[in-house]
Protein backbone atom coordinates (compact mmCIF):
# COMPACT_ATOMS: atom_id res chain seq x y z
CA UNK A 1 0.00 0.00 0.00
CA UNK A 2 1.94 3.02 -1.32
CA UNK A 3 5.21 1.89 0.23
CA UNK A 4 7.69 2.50 -2.60
CA UNK A 5 7.24 6.27 -2.28
CA UNK A 6 9.69 6.36 0.64
CA UNK A 7 12.46 5.58 -1.85
CA UNK A 8 11.66 8.53 -4.11
CA UNK A 9 13.81 11.19 -2.43
CA UNK A 10 16.17 12.56 -5.08
CA UNK A 11 14.06 11.36 -8.02
CA UNK A 12 14.00 13.98 -10.78
CA UNK A 13 12.08 14.57 -13.98
CA UNK A 14 12.94 17.20 -16.57
CA UNK A 15 10.63 18.01 -19.46
CA UNK A 16 10.76 20.61 -22.18
CA UNK A 17 7.95 22.60 -23.77
CA UNK A 18 7.81 25.30 -26.41
CA UNK A 19 5.56 28.19 -25.43
CA UNK A 20 2.66 28.43 -27.88
CA UNK A 21 -0.05 31.08 -28.21
CA UNK A 22 -2.44 28.76 -26.36
CA UNK A 23 -0.08 28.81 -23.34
CA UNK A 24 -0.26 32.58 -22.90
CA UNK A 25 -1.93 34.46 -20.08
CA UNK A 26 -4.19 36.17 -22.62
CA UNK A 27 -5.58 32.83 -23.79
CA UNK A 28 -5.79 30.92 -20.49
CA UNK A 29 -7.46 33.85 -18.74
CA UNK A 30 -4.81 34.67 -16.16
CA UNK A 31 -3.94 38.04 -17.69
CA UNK A 32 -4.15 40.03 -20.88
CA UNK A 33 -0.60 39.73 -22.22
CA UNK A 34 0.90 37.27 -24.68
CA UNK A 35 3.44 35.69 -22.32
CA UNK A 36 3.51 32.27 -20.68
CA UNK A 37 0.61 32.10 -18.23
CA UNK A 38 1.38 31.21 -14.63
CA UNK A 39 -1.28 28.45 -14.56
CA UNK A 40 0.42 26.83 -17.55
CA UNK A 41 3.90 26.85 -16.04
CA UNK A 42 2.45 25.37 -12.83
CA UNK A 43 0.69 22.67 -14.86
CA UNK A 44 3.98 21.83 -16.55
CA UNK A 45 5.63 21.62 -13.12
CA UNK A 46 2.84 19.31 -11.90
CA UNK A 47 3.40 17.07 -14.93
CA UNK A 48 7.11 16.89 -14.09
CA UNK A 49 6.27 15.87 -10.50
CA UNK A 50 4.20 13.00 -11.85
CA UNK A 51 7.07 11.92 -14.06
CA UNK A 52 9.52 11.99 -11.16
CA UNK A 53 7.26 9.61 -9.21
CA UNK A 54 6.26 7.31 -12.06
CA UNK A 55 8.55 4.41 -11.14
CA UNK A 56 7.71 4.65 -7.43
CA UNK A 57 3.90 4.50 -7.54
CA UNK A 58 2.26 1.11 -7.17
CA UNK A 59 -0.78 0.49 -9.46
CA UNK A 60 -3.23 0.72 -6.56
CA UNK A 61 -1.86 4.12 -5.55
CA UNK A 62 -1.78 7.60 -7.01
CA UNK A 63 -0.85 11.10 -5.90
CA UNK A 64 -2.92 14.23 -5.59
CA UNK A 65 -1.74 17.81 -5.46
CA UNK A 66 -2.25 19.48 -2.09
CA UNK A 67 -0.09 22.64 -2.11
CA UNK A 68 1.64 24.85 -4.66
CA UNK A 69 4.10 27.60 -3.73
CA UNK A 70 5.60 28.91 -6.97
CA UNK A 71 6.98 32.32 -7.80
CA UNK A 72 6.71 33.25 -11.49
CA UNK A 73 9.60 35.71 -11.78
CA UNK A 74 10.27 36.38 -15.46
CA UNK A 75 8.03 36.39 -18.57
CA UNK A 76 8.52 33.96 -21.42
CA UNK A 77 7.24 34.63 -24.92
CA UNK A 78 5.71 32.47 -27.64
CA UNK A 79 8.43 30.33 -29.21
CA UNK A 80 10.62 30.12 -26.10
CA UNK A 81 11.84 26.67 -25.12
CA UNK A 82 11.10 26.10 -21.42
CA UNK A 83 12.83 23.36 -19.43
CA UNK A 84 10.87 22.32 -16.35
CA UNK A 85 12.29 20.13 -13.60
CA UNK A 86 10.87 18.58 -10.46
CA UNK A 87 12.95 16.85 -7.80
CA UNK A 88 11.61 15.01 -4.77
CA UNK A 89 13.21 16.76 -1.82
CA UNK A 90 11.32 15.12 1.06
CA UNK A 91 8.81 12.43 1.88
CA UNK A 92 6.96 13.14 5.12
CA UNK A 93 4.42 10.41 5.74
CA UNK A 94 1.87 10.81 2.94
CA UNK A 95 3.35 14.13 1.75
CA UNK A 96 5.84 14.29 -1.10
CA UNK A 97 7.58 17.65 -1.43
CA UNK A 98 9.20 18.68 -4.72
CA UNK A 99 11.54 21.48 -5.65
CA UNK A 100 10.36 22.76 -9.02
CA UNK A 101 11.96 25.10 -11.52
CA UNK A 102 11.31 26.41 -15.03
CA UNK A 103 14.19 27.82 -17.09
CA UNK A 104 14.29 29.49 -20.52
CA UNK A 105 17.18 31.18 -22.28
CA UNK A 106 19.36 30.27 -19.27
CA UNK A 107 17.17 32.31 -16.91
CA UNK A 108 14.96 30.97 -14.11
CA UNK A 109 11.36 31.87 -15.04
CA UNK A 110 9.65 30.28 -12.08
CA UNK A 111 10.58 28.21 -9.06
CA UNK A 112 9.23 26.96 -5.79
CA UNK A 113 7.75 23.86 -4.23
CA UNK A 114 4.84 21.57 -4.97
CA UNK A 115 3.48 19.13 -2.42
CA UNK A 116 1.54 16.03 -3.38
CA UNK A 117 0.04 13.33 -1.18
CA UNK A 118 0.12 9.65 -2.00
CA UNK A 119 -3.19 7.88 -1.58
CA UNK A 120 -4.81 4.56 -2.36
CA UNK A 121 -6.51 5.10 -5.71
CA UNK A 122 -9.88 3.69 -4.59
CA UNK A 123 -9.92 6.04 -1.60
CA UNK A 124 -9.97 9.06 -3.90
CA UNK A 125 -13.30 7.92 -5.31
CA UNK A 126 -14.82 6.73 -2.03
CA UNK A 127 -16.42 10.08 -1.23
CA UNK A 128 -19.52 11.15 -3.11
CA UNK A 129 -18.79 13.64 -5.86
CA UNK A 130 -20.97 16.59 -6.72
CA UNK A 131 -21.41 17.90 -10.25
Amino acid sequence: MCTNIDRAVGATETRTWTVSASDTAAVVGSGDVWVLGTPVVITWMEQATLGALASFIEPECTTVGIHVDVRHKVPSVVGDLVEVSATVSQVQGKKIIFNVRAVAQGEVLAEGTITRAHVVREGVFARPTHP
